[in-house]
């Protein structure tokens, strides 16, 4: 019956990004959130990379490509900044369509 109603778009798929807990190293330690007056701590839950808010807050960040993730759970998004050396000096946050910087300390 559904035979022949399948429509062909010349839109490539879309890969799922795959990254190994390694290529996290250069994203993990403590920012703060100045804006939010928050602490941010993002660490590894074995292949999982997670975010810690001081306010008590945990959740997964789902990998979009090598340095986008979606935060789980809420309408928000982490991009990770990397200077020439690989490593993340800080991270733009956006989430429910607030913006805000995140400078990493540690």
């Amino acid at each position: 019956m559904w035979r022949g109603l399948a429509v062909e778009t010349d839109r490539p798929a879309v890969p799922k990004p795959t990254t190994s807990s390694s290529a996290y190293k250069a994203f993990l330690g403590q920012y703060e959130v100045a804006e939010f007056d928050v602490m941010i701590t993002v660490a590894l839950d074995g292949a999982r990379l997670m975010i810690e808010s001081s306010r008590g807050v945990t959740v997964e960040l789902l990998p979009l490509s090598g340095n986008r993730f979606k935060v789980a759970g809420v309408d928000g998004q982490v991009t990770f900044v990397t200077d020439e050396k690989g490593q993340a000096p800080h991270f733009l946050g956006v989430e429910n369509g607030r913006e805000a910087t995140a400078k990493k300390i540690k």
